[in-house]
């Protein structure tokens, strides 16, 4: 099976046994330096995004405007409602 195709690929000279040592930490060291790199570049990016997206930001406070008045609040959703009872049962009465 599988594992005795990975056995025969162990050497028995030392030397090679270093070598493959060697190529091993040294592929674990690259693959954590492009982590680090990586980590390090989405960092720096989401930073900049932010500064980015405050320095666009309207500024209400230092403006110079004065406050706005109670009608002009913005986000309000306006509309007609009425109020819906329940029966006896838990369900929704229209009237």
């Amino acid at each position: 099976m599988f594992h005795a195709g990975f056995y025969r690929l162990k050497s028995r000279h030392p030397l090679a046994r270093f070598a493959a040592l060697v190529l091993a930490v040294m592929a674990v060291v690259a693959l954590l330096a492009i982590g680090v790199f990586a980590i390090a570049v989405l960092a720096i990016g989401g930073a900049v995004f932010a500064l980015m997206r405050a320095l666009r930001a309207p500024r209400a406070a230092s403006s110079g405007h004065a406050a706005a008045s109670p009608r002009d609040t913005h986000g309000v959703i306006e509309g007609e409602f009425r109020v819906v009872g329940n029966d006896a049962h838990g369900h929704p009465t229209h009237s």
